[in-house]
This record gives C-alpha cells, structure tokens and sequence, in this order.
C-alpha cells in the first residue's frame, strides 16, 4: 500500500546560481521557463536545467510561467506546474517515498508496490493507486484520484476515493467529495498543438518594433523554448492584436489554460479569425463540444488566415474527416508558405494517411524554414520508423528531446522504436514519460499498458486501460490490449467479450485513420481473438474468424495463417493450407515470430494437424522484435515421440530464422510405423520500405502407413495402404513490393525435388492359384514409386481502391517426373513373391499455366460482390484447356450477422502445386481442393453465421460441388472423365458460458458418390457418407489450468464394387468417442503444458479415407486409446 500524508511547508526566493548535487535522488526530465532548487541546507535557490539531479531534501519550484517534470529514483514521475514548490523528504526503493507538496499542482504516476507520502496542510491520504493528482492552495487542498484507491484522511475524518473521484479539504473539516473530471484537473498538464505564426508580408505591415519582437519570439518558438517566448512577449509592452494571439497560443503550449481562456474572453475583436481558431484548438484538445463550429467561423472570418484553417484542420479531423484535415492543412501552407507549424501539421496528416513521401516533402520544408524545429525531427522519426529504419527513428526522436524534453509525441515514438527493438524496459520508461507529459491522452496511455503486459505486469496494465477507457470510452485501443491481457493471463472468456468490443468501436479510429487503415485494424482485432478461439476449442469461429479477417485485409499475413490454421482437420483441405500459408509467409514483417516447419508437412497425422507442434500466433503489432524462441516436446503412448524447435533473429531491415521438426508413432496393423521429420531455413531482407525479398530452403520427409482403419478393408479390391513415402526438397525466392497500402506485386518462383512411394495391398476374397498344383496367392501388392522435379513462377499484382479491390496475376508450372510401378502377388507362407512383370517406368512431362483476376465491389459498407475468372491450361494426360468463371456475394445484414454465396468452377492442377500465388479461396470459400490431377469440378455454397453478444458464434455453411475426374470409373471418351458428386454441411454454436466455461456443439456432413457405372470403380468407394458430431466443454478451474472434455460421433456408411460378387457391398459405423485434456498455462503464456487422452474408452472402429488420391489425411481421432503428454516454451 502507498501513503500519501498531505502536510504543510514553507518556501522563499533566492538569485540563480549553479545546481550540484551529492546524493541524487532523481533527476529533471523536463523544463519550461524557469525551474529552481534549494538545499537541504537552506541555501541560495539555484536554477536548473535537464538532466539535472535533484538530492534528498531539497526543494524543487517552478517560476511563472513554466512547467516540469522529475523522475525519482523508485521510478516514479512527477509532474509540476507553475507556481509549485515540492519538498523531496525521501526517496527510495524499498522503504518509503515521502514528498512535501508546499504548494501549487502536482500530478504523480508511481508504480512501486510501498509508502509513499506528500504533504500539504489540510488532509492525509492513504493510497492504493498508481497515478493521482494533488493541489495546494492558499486555505484548501485537493486530491483526485486517476488510477487505483486512495483512502484520504486528516483529523476530522476520512474518505475512501475510487479511480476518478476527488475530495478537498480544508483545516478546518474533514475530506468532502467534490464532483471532478480527471482531465479536468490535469488540464494544465493538456498537450495543446501550436498555429499561431507570422510571415514576412505580415510582420512587414506591423510597426518596425512589434515586427521585430514577433521575429524573435517565432524564433524561439520554433525551438520549444516556449516560456522564453512568452517572456520576451510580455516585457514588450501593451500587446498589438498580433502579438496578443501569439501570447495566448504560448499560454496554451505552457499550459495556462485559464490565463488563456480569459484573456480570449477580453478580446474585443469577434471577428478576429486567429483568435476564434485558438478557442477552437482548445475545444477540441479537451474534447469539448462545438470545436468544429468554431473552427468553421474562425475560417468564415478570415479565409486567408492559416491559423483559422490549422484549426479547422484538427477539427476536422476529431470528426473522423482526415482526408478534408489534410485538405484545410494544405490550404494553410498555401496561405503561409512560411508557417513551419503548418508545413509539419500537414506533414502529420501525410504520414496518418500513409503518404510517406509527400510527408517526407513536406518535413523537408519545414526543415528548410526551421531547421532546429524539434516537431518536425519527432515527425521525421516516425517516418523512418515506418520504414523499417529503427535505429535511425531513434536517433531522430533523441535529437528532437535534446530540443523539446517536453514533447509527449516524440518520448512515445523513441519508446515505440525501442520495444521494437526489443528493449522493453526503455520503451516502458519512455513511454510512461509520455503519460506524465500528455496525461489525457488515452492512446498513450494504451500503449503504456501493452508494454506492462509485455513486462508481466498484468495489474498495473489492467489499471492503466481502464483509465484509458474513461478518458476515451469510444477508443478501441483500450479494449484490444485489454484482450490480449487477459489472453496472456489465460482468461479467453474475457479476451473474447473484450476483443467483441474493440471491434465494434473499431470506426471511431476515424479521426485518426483512413477508412483503408481502419479495415487493417479491424482485420488485426479480428485475427487476435484467434488465440482465444483455438484456448476454447472454438474451430468454426477461427474459420470464420479468419474469413472476416480477409475480408477487411486480403494482404493480412495473420489472416492467411488464421485461415491455414482452420484447414488443419478439413478432408481434402490440405492444398488450401498449404496456400494459405504460401500467402502468409509472402507477406509477413520482419520482426514478427515465422512460421514453423512443420506446417508444410502434407497431412501431419497428429490428431490437431501441424498447429499442435507450433507456437500460438497472436498477431499483435508488439510480438515483433529482434529475437524468438520456441521449443515444443510430446511424449506418448503408442511410442509416441516428437519434439519442435524454432528461432529466429531480426535486424532493423532483415531476418533469418531456422526450424526443425521430427514426430515418431507406432502405426497400426501391418501399416509400417510414423516418421516424419522437416527442417526449413527462411530469410528476408526489406531493400527498401515498400520491397522486401523472401528466401526460403526446406527439407521434409514423412514415413509411414495408414493411421486408422479402413471401413472397407478386405472387400474385394479394396486396397491397405501399408506404406506411403515422401521425400521434398524445396527452394523459393520472392519480391513483394506495396505501394503503399493500396497496391501490392508478388512476384515468387521456385523449385522442388519429391520423392513419393507407396505401396498398397489388396487381400484376394480368396486364394489364387498360381499353378496346377499352386501355390496360392493370398494377396495383391503394388508398389508405386515417383520421381519428380519441378519448377514455378507466379506473379500476382493488387490494387484497392475505394469501393473496389482487383487482383489479378498469372501462375506457370513444369514438372519432369519418372513413375515406377512393380505389382506382385504374394502367397502362403515360403514361398518368394511373384513378380507379375518388369516393373513399368512411365517418363512424363507436365505444364500448367494458369492466369486469373478477381474483383470485389463494394456497393455499400455492408455489401460486396465477388466477380472472377481463371484460365487453366494443362498438359498431360488429363490435358485442359478451360475457362473458369466465379461469382460469389457477401452481405452484413447487421453488425453481428454475415451472409455469403458463391458459384465458383476450377480445374485441380499437379498434385504437388499446392502453394501458388493465387489465394485459395474466393469470396470466403475454399477455390482449392485435394482432388486428382485435371478434375474439373463446379461448386455451389452458401453461409450464414451470427456473432453472440458475449464472443460465442451460430452459423450454417452449406456446400455442393459437381466433379468430373479423369480416368476414375470412366469407360469411354477423350479424355476420360467420371462423374462425380460431393456435398458438405456444417452448422454449429460454440457459446461462452460465463468467464470459467464454454460449450461447443457442431453437426458436420459429407457425402462423396460416383454417379457412373460402379463396376468401373473396384478400389474406391462409390459412396461415402459421413457424419460427425463433436461435442464440446471447455472448464478453467484454476487462473493457470484448463480442461476440455469433447464426446464425438462418428457415423459413416460406405459402399464398394465387389468385383467377386458382381454387386456392391456395404458397411456401416457408428461410434462415440470420449477425449480429454488437461492444459497448464504459465505466466505470459511462455509456458505451457498439456495431458491429453483421446478415445478415452478405447473405442475400436474404422474410418474410410475419402482422399480420392488415396494420400494420408490429418485424422481426426485415434484408433485406440491415446495418452499424450506435451510441453513448449517460448520468449
């Protein structure tokens, strides 16, 4: 608990001399105007000028007209105004802070978990909070609560003041409530942004005396020394109208609001143009209404003034109008050319509207007219920032606080450049010196808490944002970094309801960014309430999650990976992963966490996909930084073993990161045992800001046979897959160039080299006699073995524009491959397999070039239409020469409620051109499939889900897609194609039940039927259908502990040609499965650990594979009962 005791002192004057000290007990951050201290010696007052140290009992005061600010050495920031004298009585660490506030206005931000005491006359308090603000005045004091409780007492009685309350007191009567804003009583301590400037023509007309004084006061206004300024105003003589706008303006950069509202008030002059938009910046710095009325007649009053026209500027902009904020500042420099002020506001404006260049130019003139203007070095930085150019963004922001120590904007960017470079201690001090330098600003204040979260310091954080939201309750920010603070102190539940709210305040961002910008954002909220879908077992709200995601940013990294996660269980979804996370990896930023290798290994068969191996992606701006580490074990059953470990290092304008994967299992039956191992090296090297160029070398390998039983195993000609292998060795090197956020150009190429085999067999319904006499063949094998290499180019170019987006691009492939197939029989036991012949080696060449274009109109925001094309041509065997149309639509019907539909036809390429640079999917629905090579297939899908109020999701997807496959079931034609047809349906509720709870209930359907001559079709079934039921809860028993219980159906009926019996043959499952796990989740998430027990009543069923290709798929469950232990760490 902190103490503060509200005491009296007292104080005098003395000339300025030299400050020492030798015992330091902090230091000045800050001064405006004149900043004095006195010994505990009671010596002479001695001015003194950041970084001077301030010394255990010495007393610190602040001459009018000035402010400053002092960070002790516990951490702690004061803030001073004019007229304050303070009495540093103690100081430290780890006893007891104590500070005598003799008089005047203190504002105080402490984080230091002890006593802590200032005093004046009239009233004691004790403090439970981290951030108030005390006053001192002749007869009364007063205490205001911004973060935490304060207990306020003397001796006629006590107040207990909760965050946002305040109380005075009198030495006559005990604490009393008062009814007080927090910004109000921190209105002195209001950044108030400058536009009052006179050019040459102007001072030209005003007397040769006034002219010159104006000079020499802009000259040093230029340079923040604001109070020097205003004092050589106010020893000028009587003000001129010129000279008396100038003085308000400095009142209002040194924070003397009331002089400058009252000295607006005697103005005589209503149609004084300059002074009318001064009383409009200040409306709208303190969020007070008719700001934009003002500024509008400030304009109407005087069209040629550009401070009228600045004015207009931020009003326009609190109103959401940057593009017409931008406008009114280019209109002010039109009418000053000379105005510094005016060329860095528009520059401000350039860089919030992503027009990097045109800011550039224009800080460039600004330099030009002021080169030691600190305003524009801070401004400058953030344009290197946002190049990529770290450290050179930090040396700008230093060098604009070596001229301003007073400006917020540039601690807050010098603290952003350095938490993204790693140093989270030093953004944290800088940005808390934003906060006490612009204490009502709740952006800031934001941005401080997200770096306590990064710190572990989840309390202070959660104060920090719930003070944001009061200052700024339509700020999304606040809600978006209180999600990812509850994500990384394991509550999803409130993550969810959190992250609902950031997204619907999303557009009150306005004032700040471009409608573009704002569908970035919401695509960023949206993709950061994945993390607490995946926690809760949500998997239709991350697929739609991930759609939404798109949707807003079809250029966002973390939807496509979102998207990719999705696919991780989708039957025959494993070519729209694959895609998906081609387009991920294409657009990721340097700094962010990579993607792990084993993402790329086709059809992981861990119950999951490849996600359970990998690091969670959160998605979040503050997850880039110079270093990542993952490591992932498992342990099991089933000799179950696998582990997963991945770093990366970034620089300001490069990364290179290194992966590598192995998992081993027992197989089951005669299938041979799981081995898979994949190993990727990755870097990427922005030269310049727009251009980034990709590198990429990976290496897999997976072994092994099939992972659940066959439904239809020993019927007829149905064959066991005993054995499949694939070796791939891949390069890529990519150059992704944005033109801005608009305008996008891929270009990729790569090569591979894959080595598949798979050996099948067939048990014969009954011996064959291979002789007279025999023996006798028990069985039918095939052992297939494929050669290939290949090589690829694609180019793909993107462009937004309000109301539209159009992609377009183009896509080759070569593939040289060599196929082997050696078929024996096989017999009673010692007698050698029987070769039927030589094995047949099959040289083929393969070319398939593709181009498409999409475009997405936008008639309204809550309506866009999808219009496509492709153009396949294909070699080969299954060789198309085929023009594809799409059409699909989407519909917000209301803010929680989406409606889509799309017709969409296609052609299925090479099996291994699984990652191209056209996206896998089409108005939110999968364009990519598994099907075999040349399937020409149309598909028709429809849609709907509705967001609940507490984060939980209902919804329906409905699908039908017509397949004409070559050479399966087909008896005639050139080429040879079976028709085939496939439905899927889906609906679901995955619904919060408090903070503690969840459930999740889904019915999944798929059916796959052969429309043809079934005698066609022996080692396939052609019927398939299947339904699954999952059933799910998700329990947090304790802060750090999860369990998640899922029941799940299995139902499935498939039929089969039984050549032997001249008729097909069916059978049937239907099981109930039970799985459990158990998750520990340390602090900050970087540890985490698992027990998982799936089929927990070993269950023993079959399942039919409905891969057409007859591969492996990721299954969803295990064929008998499986305990699997798991633990990763990350930092």
């Amino acid at each position: 608990m902190k103490t503060v005791l509200l005491a009296a002192a007292c104080a005098f004057f003395a000339p300025l001399a030299a400050a020492g000290c030798d015992d330091p007990v902090g230091r000045l951050l800050s001064a405006e105007g004149v900043v004095e201290r006195r010994g505990a010696d009671d010596g002479p007052w001695q001015r003194i000028e950041p970084p001077a140290e301030v010394c255990r009992g010495d007393r610190v005061t602040v001459r009018p007209p000035g402010r400053a600010a002092v960070q002790l050495q516990d951490g702690s920031l004061l803030r001073l105004d004019e007229n304050t004298t303070l009495h540093l009585l103690a100081v430290s660490r780890d006893t007891q802070t104590e500070l005598g506030l003799i008089e005047g206005f203190l504002h105080v931000i402490t984080r230091m978990r002890k006593n802590f005491s200032v005093t004046t006359p009239f009233v004691n308090a004790l403090v439970e909070g981290t951030e108030f603000s005390v006053a001192s005045q002749p007869g009364h004091a007063q205490v205001v609560v911004e973060s935490g409780t304060v207990r306020t007492e003397n001796p006629h009685g006590s107040m207990l003041l909760p965050a946002g309350a305040g109380v005075e007191a009198v030495a006559t009567d005990g604490p009393r409530r008062i009814e007080v804003r927090p910004l109000d009583a921190l209105r002195w301590a209001i950044h108030y942004p400058q536009i009052v400037w006179h050019g040459e023509a102007e001072l030209a007309a005003r007397p040769a005396a006034e002219a010159r004084v104006l000079r020499e006061v802009q000259a040093k206004m230029v340079k923040a020394r604001y109070a020097e300024a205003l004092d050589l105003l106010e020893r000028s003589g009587p003000n001129a109208t010129a000279s008396a706008n100038t003085r308000i303006s400095l009142l209002l950069a040194l924070g003397r609001v009331d002089d400058a509202i009252a000295s607006l008030g005697r103005r005589a002059d209503a149609d004084d143009a300059t002074a009318i938009a001064l009383d409009a910046i200040m409306r709208v710095a303190r969020h007070q209404p008719r700001a934009f009325e003002s500024a509008q007649a400030a304009v109407a009053a005087g069209g040629d003034s550009a401070a009228a026209h600045l004015a207009l500027s931020y009003a326009r902009q609190a109103r959401g109008e940057l593009e017409d904020a931008l406008a009114a500042a280019r209109e002010a420099t039109r009418r000053s050319p000379q105005n510094p002020f005016a060329w860095t506001r528009r520059a401000e404006l350039e860089l919030s509207l992503t027009l990097a260049s045109e800011a550039r130019r224009s800080l460039a003139q600004a330099g030009t007219l002021a080169p030691d203007f600190p305003r524009g070095k801070t401004l400058l930085g953030f344009a290197e920032m946002i190049a990529g150019a770290i450290d050179t963004a930090r040396d700008m922001f230093a060098d604009a606080l070596a001229a301003d120590a007073t400006d917020p904007l540039a601690y807050f960017g010098r603290g952003l450049a350095a938490v993204r470079s790693g140093d989270d201690e030093a953004g944290r001090r800088d940005i808390e010196r934003a906060v006490l330098l612009d204490p009502g600003n709740a952006e800031l204040r934001a941005y401080l808490a997200r770096v306590y979260v990064e710190e572990d310091r989840g309390a202070l954080a959660a104060k920090e944002l719930e003070l944001a939201r009061r200052l700024d309750p339509a700020s999304p920010t606040p809600w978006q970094f209180d999600a990812l603070r509850k994500l990384r102190d394991n509550d999803p539940a409130g993550a969810l309801v959190d992250g609902r709210r950031a997204i619907a305040r999303n557009d009150n961002r306005a004032v700040i960014r471009t409608p573009r910008l704002l569908d970035i954002d919401r695509a960023m909220r949206s993709a950061n309430l994945a993390a607490a879908y995946s926690a809760m077992g949500f998997e239709n709200a991350l697929r739609v999650t991930a759609i939404d995601t798109l949707m807003d940013d079809p250029a966002s990294p973390a939807g496509h990976r979102l998207l990719a996660d999705a696919h991780a269980e989708t039957p025959r979804g494993e070519a729209a992963r694959l895609g998906a996370l081609l387009q991920a990896r294409l657009r990721e930023p340097i700094g962010r966490t990579p993607l792990p290798p084993q993402l790329d290994t086709r059809a992981t068969p861990l119950v999951g996909g490849p996600r359970v191996l990998s690091p969670e992606d959160t998605s979040d701006l503050f997850e880039r930084g110079p270093n990542h580490f993952f490591a992932s074990a498992q342990a099991g059953t089933q000799a179950t073993r696998g582990a997963s470990i991945l770093a990366s290092r970034a620089g300001a304008r490069g990364q290179i990161a290194l992966g590598h994967f192995a998992y081993r299992r027992d197989a089951i039956g005669e299938s041979r045992d799981i081995d898979l191992t994949a190993t990727r090296l990755d870097g990427r090297l922005a030269i310049d800001a727009d251009t980034v160029l990709i590198g990429e070398v990976a290496s897999g390998d997976r072994r092994g046979g099939e992972t659940v039983p066959q439904l239809l195993a020993g019927i007829g000609l149905m064959p066991i897959r005993i054995e499949q292998q694939a070796q791939r060795d891949a390069a890529r090197i990519s150059l992704r160039r944005a033109m801005g956020l608009d305008t996008e150009l891929i270009v990729t190429g790569g090569v591979q080299g894959i080595r598949e085999k798979s050996f099948d067999r067939v048990t014969l319904p009954s011996p064959l006699p291979l002789g007279p006499q025999g023996p006798f063949a028990e069985r039918f094998d095939t052992d297939l073995s494929t050669r290939l290499h290949s090589r690829e180019f694609g180019l793909s170019f993107a462009r937004q524009r309000p109301g539209h987006r159009l992609q377009a691009g183009l896509a080759t492939y070569r593939q040289d491959s060599r196929t082997t197939n050696a078929p024996t029989l096989c017999c009673q036991s010692g007698t050698e397999p029987i070769v039927l012949q030589p094995p047949d080696t099959d040289r083929s060449e393969i070319e398939h070039n593709r181009l498409f274009a999409s475009l997405a109109l936008e008639p309204s925001r809550q309506a866009t239409i999808f219009v496509g094309a492709t153009h396949d041509t294909l070699s080969g065997p299954s060789g198309v020469d085929r023009l594809n149309g799409k059409l699909g639509a989407r519909l917000q019907v209301d803010s929680a409620t989406t409606i889509g539909a799309a017709v969409i036809q296609g052609v299925k390429g090479p099996k291994y051109r699984e990652q191209a640079v056209e996206p896998p999917q089409f108005a939110g629905f999968d364009q990519v499939f598994d099907d075999i090579e040349g399937t020409r297939w149309r598909l028709d899908a429809a849609e709907i889900d509705h967001r609940l109020a507490n984060g939980g999701i209902v919804g329906a997807v409905w699908s039908r897609r017509r397949l004409d496959v070559p050479g399966l079931g087909c008896d005639q034609g050139d080429p040879c194609l079976g028709d085939w047809n496939e439905s899927r349906h889906r609906a679901y509720l995955e619904w919060p039940l408090g903070d503690r709870a969840a459930a999740t209930l889904a019915w999944q359907f798929e059916r796959q039927q052969f429309d043809g001559n079934r005698a066609n079709l022996t080692t396939l079934p052609h019927y398939l259908r299947t339904e699954l039921v999952p059933i799910g809860l998700w329990l947090k028993p304790a802060r750090h502990w999860t369990l998640l219980l899922e029941a799940l159906r299995v139902r499935q009926r498939a039929s089969v040609f039984d050549e032997s019996a001249d008729a097909s043959e069916s059978r049937n499952a239907d099981h109930w499965l039970a799985n459990a796990r158990i998750g520990f989740v340390g602090r900050a998430r970087r540890i985490e650990a698992s027990l998982a027990i799936h089929n927990l009543f070993d269950q023993a069923l079959a399942f039919q594979n409905a891969d057409l290709n007859r591969d492996p798929q990721v299954p969803l469950f295990y064929a008998e009962r499986s305990v699997v232990l798991q633990a990763s760490v990350r930092f």
